[in-house]
């Protein structure tokens, strides 16, 4: 099991997440489990959170943590936005 720290963008809060299995969590499992776990509140009906990748573009499919690259002791960053916006680098 991995430790990984969600960094919040909008709001610069950091938290750890212990016992992570990465390679059969998901982007959305963790961010839906964050959420429901109240480290992350919850948002507006037209704003969702995206995972940010190691390419530091938002990761717009469901895949494993280990398949993303993310490794024990990463900090993963999560980014609210409203529904349909699009990323600019």
């Amino acid at each position: 099991m991995a430790k990984i720290i969600l960094a919040i963008a909008n709001t610069g809060e950091t938290v750890p997440v212990d016992d992570v299995d990465l390679a059969s969590v998901t982007n959305t499992e963790i961010l839906t489990s964050a959420v429901s776990g109240g480290i992350l509140p919850r948002l507006n009906p037209d704003e969702e959170y995206k995972m940010i990748g190691k390419t530091n573009m938002p990761i717009t499919e469901p895949a494993t943590l280990a398949s993303l690259g993310f490794v024990d002791g990463d900090t993963i960053k999560v980014v609210a936005k409203p529904i349909g916006a699009i990323f600019t680098k």
